[in-house]
């Protein structure tokens, strides 16, 4: 296949290619409460195939690209044809022309075999270890346990293939009284990490309890607003994202490496890393941990080679995790004052661009200096303009697919819109 589509390429007239070659296999588990309800095995064999086309326009190189994904149930004159369509289609994206990462050749043996169907069944057996009590359960679940064999080719000659695992699902725990209310989750592991997967499903069997009872009065006000776990990631994507080669070569993002993007005040200084997941990014370039943020100081511009070429940087490949260095206050010291714990939004979100951070609360814990409320309803508005700098983050870790770091953060005077 391999050289099938080489071939076609060739005749096609296409000089500058990328193929991108995914055998994908899975051990996948789906349960409605504590049956089984099918297990699946799924193996596809994928080619995404990127083509480039170089010309002028109005005295300007040009350098467009077309991206076409074949299959093995293409016959060759499909292919032929699908290629011709994105060859075409290339000479109408007009993108300054742009350098393509160095050649590689690297073939990485799996040194670390999983059996898929083991490692689901481990993780179905680690998340239901915990559902044990009539008042709170599993409502239903979802297993994915997925093997990657990628190898990249290319017309100048790089041939690289390494194997990735991922462990992936989601579940929803329903308590019945005194309300019958329902909250999802998700879950995503480079391993299969049974321990954090019976934790969280632990915690999250004691919140669905608390959302059942919680009551829809908390005042409108300004708190000390503190989040936890995957909320703590949404947060430092807006260092991630600022930092991001394509917004700066915008103009959206003004950063610029050694430069301090903000002053810390009386809160946490921030050292972050970009965390490599693969060897090496689609594009065949090599991925390594980097360095992001040292102590508030821009260590890294990084993202697609497009991006980085026009800032004439040097390619980092684009990275989807990242780890945070922890602060110096313990979780159960962050809770001793008067606080507003959100555990979960309708929908949390941080915009890079603006700031702005929030969403509609579901369930949270309202400490007055005195007692515990347990509170629904109501939503946050913050934004980073008026809380970056003051921001503590706990001793206590947390670990995902896409981070490492901090369990969770502390962020002074943020508006809360009460019911």
């Amino acid at each position: 296949m391999q050289q099938t589509i080489q071939n076609l390429l060739k005749a096609a007239g296409v000089a500058l290619w990328r193929i991108e070659e995914d055998i994908s296999e899975s051990a996948e588990l789906y349960f409605v409460k504590k049956r089984l309800d099918m297990r699946r095995k799924k193996q596809k064999k994928t080619y995404v195939v990127t083509v480039y086309r170089d010309f002028e326009k109005n005295g300007k190189a040009m350098r467009g690209q077309s991206t076409v994904t074949l299959s093995d149930a293409y016959t060759e004159k499909e292919m032929e044809q699908a290629i011709a369509e994105a060859y075409h289609a290339a000479s109408f994206v007009a993108n300054p022309t742009f350098e393509l990462p160095e050649p590689v050749k690297d073939t990485r043996p799996d040194t670390t075999p999983y059996v898929l169907e083991d490692c689901a069944m481990q993780l179905a057996e680690a998340m239901y270890s915990q559902d044990t009590a009539s008042d709170a359960f599993l409502n239903s679940a979802e297993i994915f346990a997925n093997k990657f064999t990628m190898r990249i080719t290319t017309h100048h000659g790089a041939d690289i293939s390494f194997t990735y695992y991922r462990f992936k699902g989601e579940f929803v725990v329903q308590c019945k009284a005194p309300q019958d209310v329902e909250m999802y989750h998700a879950f995503a592991y480079e391993t299969p990490d049974t321990k954090s997967l019976a934790e969280k499903v632990q915690d999250a069997l004691k919140r669905i309890k608390d959302r059942a009872r919680a009551e829809a009065n908390l005042p409108s006000g300004t708190y000390t607003l503190l989040l936890s776990g995957d909320h703590v990631n949404e947060m430092l994507g807006y260092y991630t994202e600022r930092s991001d080669a394509s917004a700066v070569f915008a103009g959206y993002s003004g950063w610029k490496v050694g430069e301090m993007v903000e002053e810390a005040t009386d809160g946490d200084s921030i050292t972050m890393s970009l965390r490599a997941t693969t060897p090496y990014s689609n594009t065949g370039v090599p991925m390594v941990d980097r360095p992001l943020l040292d102590h508030n100081k821009l260590c890294t511009i990084h993202g697609g080679d497009r991006f980085c070429s026009y800032l004439g940087i040097s390619m980092t490949g684009i990275y989807n995790a990242c780890s945070c260095e922890a602060g110096q206050l313990a979780w159960t010291d962050m809770q001793k004052e008067p606080h507003l714990y959100v555990v979960s939004f309708s929908d949390f979100q941080m915009d890079a661009w603006s700031g702005h951070f929030g969403g509609e609360i579901r369930l949270a814990y309202w400490f007055d200096g005195k007692e515990t409320h347990v509170v629904t309803g109501g939503s946050i508005n913050g934004s980073m303009a008026e809380t970056k700098g003051r921001m503590h983050f706990s001793s206590d870790l947390y670990t995902t697919l896409s981070y490492h770091g901090p369990y969770a953060v502390s962020i002074p005077g943020v508006k809360v819109a009460g019911v």
